[in-house]
């Protein structure tokens, strides 16, 4: 026969045992749920009349060359233009650090902005050695750059989402 003794222990053993297990899916949950809103945050500082004006803006920029580009785009000249560039560019940069410093998971961020984001990067990828060059600024976009090869890595491993 079990002692009194015994089955107070177990007892009390088995409702530790439940209450590390109701800690443990709580704070999953509770990360979920912060790291839901915290990528909502980001999305919201995206969606403001002032960057959907500099991506449209962006978006619709034509250049045949990169002198063509310097030209019409550069920051000396047209600093209200190149602001709409910078204005998108500090934005990607964040997000890039997000994704590299895994605040944030890829999959959320492909599906939330990748398609967008992947086609306004494909722009500038042909001028972006010579930009950094004139601006004499090596990392001039690495972030954003970082974030465009990781959704297009996300975009190949999952062909089912499209772009």
């Amino acid at each position: 026969m079990v002692s009194l003794e015994v089955f107070a222990l177990l007892l009390t053993g088995s409702g530790l045992i439940a209450s590390i297990l109701y800690y443990t899916f709580t704070l999953q949950n509770t990360n979920k749920t912060r790291q839901a809103q915290f990528l909502m945050q980001i999305y919201n500082k995206f969606d403001t009349p002032d960057k959907q004006t500099a991506f449209t803006q962006v978006w619709n920029w034509q250049w045949s060359s990169f002198e063509e580009f310097w030209e019409k785009y550069n920051i000396s000249d047209n600093p209200e233009k190149w602001n709409y560039l910078l204005s998108l560019l500090m934005f990607y940069e964040a997000l890039g650090t997000m994704i590299k410093t895994e605040k944030l998971p890829i999959d959320d961020v492909y599906l939330i902005m990748g398609g967008m984001s992947i086609h306004l990067w494909e722009k500038f990828i042909p001028i972006l050695g010579e930009i950094r060059e004139r601006m004499e600024y090596p990392r001039f976009a690495s972030e954003t750059e970082y974030l465009y090869n990781e959704l297009v890595k996300h975009r190949k491993k999952h062909p089912e989402l499209g772009t």
